[in-house]
């Protein structure tokens, strides 16, 4: 049934955006990241999405109470129940048709991209070069157009992507390859390099990463896959971005798209473990420095200026806490930071007394 207060789908710009659950990112790009001891389907997921000092978890409705028990110490809340939100999707930003379309492209990249355990140094991947560009174009575009992680293209750029994938795309396969040769040109505008991470490793040890400042090329680590995306091929002759290492493997012979299907780079396990340790590294001091000046702004409202040992011996406490929490959920749990800031303020109220 029409419903005139739903917003115009954002693809197409004529439907309305009836589609709810819509991913912005494909399940089966983190599927061995968020699924339940990695296992196959939907509704098991467990994920964590950290903002701010803090993080939101996800928990599908297939996962079991043991497990919720194991990650938070404890049951879910009546609260956290009602806003149990699964972080990697968004409803009513597609409409039907255009949720269909791009679930094709979905379905055709998984069928047809090589096993991971395949990947040697570089491997061809089975997936036609223009299918492979919308497939990564059209997740840069979902994850700025929801702004997920903060990152937006710029208009003329997000318009571009917008144009393409509804200029190109199609409910049949056929269609789509057919749309693409008679389209090479808008197609051969972009390009990319995707590097691929085969470690065996524990699936936490992955994440979703993305930096919204970093546009020359647009840089974003998708579980096992890295990703950087080039809006004008110049772009790629511009001094590199550091992206924790991994732009160390980007090589022009690695870049796509092809004249015909899609070239994938390895990540060696040093430049992996390396990256990866940055990587946390990176978000760990942009966590700290948000804590501080969070405390900060806190005690200002009521006090001066929080003493330097305070607020040392708070951050030194949630460190700790982030290190050696029991579980996961208590890690980075805001009533867990809260109870922590409480304890440490009255304990030198008491010393002052």
């Amino acid at each position: 049934m029409y419903n005139p207060n739903l917003p115009s789908c954002t693809l197409c710009t004529k439907n309305p955006a009836d589609k709810s659950g819509s991913h912005i990112i494909p399940h089966f790009l983190i599927k061995s990241m968020v699924n339940e001891n990695n296992s196959k389907g939907r509704d098991k997921e467990i994920s964590h999405l950290i903002g701010g000092i803090a993080a939101n978890t996800f928990f599908g409705r297939q996962v079991t109470p043991e497990s919720i028990d194991e990650v938070l110490g404890r049951d879910l809340t009546d609260e956290e129940l009602e806003h149990n939100i699964n972080h990697y999707v968004k409803d009513n930003f597609l409409c039907t048709a255009c949720e269909k379309r791009l679930s094709v492209l979905e379905s055709y990249y998984a069928e047809n991209e090589s096993k991971i355990t395949d990947y040697q140094d570089c491997q061809i991947n089975q997936v036609n070069s223009g299918m492979a560009l919308l497939f990564w174009a059209s997740i840069l575009w979902r994850i700025s157009i929801t702004n997920f992680g903060g990152l937006k293209l710029v208009p003329k750029e997000k318009d571009k992507l917008r144009r393409l994938l509804d200029l190109v795309l199609n409910e049949d396969i056929e269609q789509i390859l057919q749309n693409i040769q008679k389209h090479r040109d808008l197609i051969s505008i972009f390009n990319y390099v995707v590097l691929i991470d085969s470690a065996d490793t524990d699936p936490t040890s992955f994440f979703v990463f993305i930096n919204p400042f970093q546009r020359r090329p647009y840089s974003i680590v998708l579980n096992k896959h890295v990703l950087f995306f080039y809006f004008k091929k110049s772009h790629f002759h511009q001094l590199e971005q550091d992206f924790f290492g991994y732009e160390k493997l980007i090589n022009s012979h690695y870049l796509n798209p092809t004249d015909s299907t899609e070239i994938v780079c390895k990540i060696p396990l040093t430049i992996s473990e390396k990256a990866k340790t940055e990587l946390l590294a990176f978000k760990s001091s942009k966590m700290i420095s948000q804590l501080q000046i969070q405390l900060n702004n806190a005690f200002r409202q009521n006090f001066p200026e929080i003493p330097h040992n305070i607020l040392f011996e708070i951050t030194s406490e949630i460190i700790t806490e982030y290190i050696m929490g029991e579980t996961i959920g208590q890690r980075y749990s805001a009533n867990r930071f809260n109870a922590i800031i409480m304890d440490v303020f009255l304990k030198h109220i008491g010393q002052n007394q």
